[in-house]
């Protein structure tokens, strides 16, 4: 049997590792899945299309930004999920940022920017956008923990996710 998306979304993310590397494992680890670059329009930072299982990241954004978008379509790709927008779109901002923040460096520059998200994005390589999905994310969970071995596989269940069989 074959990993799944999740399986396999855990092991490309894990030890949050920059854009080039990460993009690299995913030849290894998803062979089916397509990640390329693009010129993209308007304001997309980059896409996934489920049909042809394709994750597409603009190529003008600076690593630290391709490094959050392809993370967040990686996402949508372990969730076999092409849709934007909605509760959907939360729930995939929220994995994307869990998965781009440690704890416990989050925890470390939140003290020194006394919360300013700017400074702290700036601090851990991540977009803005990403450092408030997390402060959501931890308001949301405020008072509960949650084991580093289930904090994928308690993101994904219950969110539309399903295994694809292959």
């Amino acid at each position: 049997m074959s990993p799944s998306r999740t399986d396999i979304f855990e092991q490309a993310v894990m030890g949050r590792p920059n854009y080039g590397p990460l993009r690299m494992s995913l030849y290894r680890l998803a062979p089916s899945l397509m990640v390329c670059s693009d010129y993209l329009d308007g304001n997309l930072c980059g896409m996934y299309i489920d049909e042809v299982e394709t994750i597409i990241v603009d190529r003008r954004l600076t690593m630290d930004v391709k490094r959050c978008v392809l993370v967040h379509e990686l996402v949508h790709w372990a969730r076999a999920d092409s849709q934007c927008g909605g509760y959907q779109e939360i729930k995939v901002r929220q994995i994307a940022a869990e998965a781009l923040i440690d704890r416990k460096r989050y925890a470390q520059v939140e003290c020194m920017y006394e919360g300013c998200s700017a400074a702290m994005a700036e601090e851990l390589g991540v977009t803005q956008e990403v450092v408030d999905d997390y402060k959501s994310l931890l308001s949301i969970r405020k008072g509960s923990t949650m084991s580093a071995a289930g904090q994928w596989s308690s993101l994904f269940d219950g969110y539309g996710y399903r295994v694809i069989a292959s």
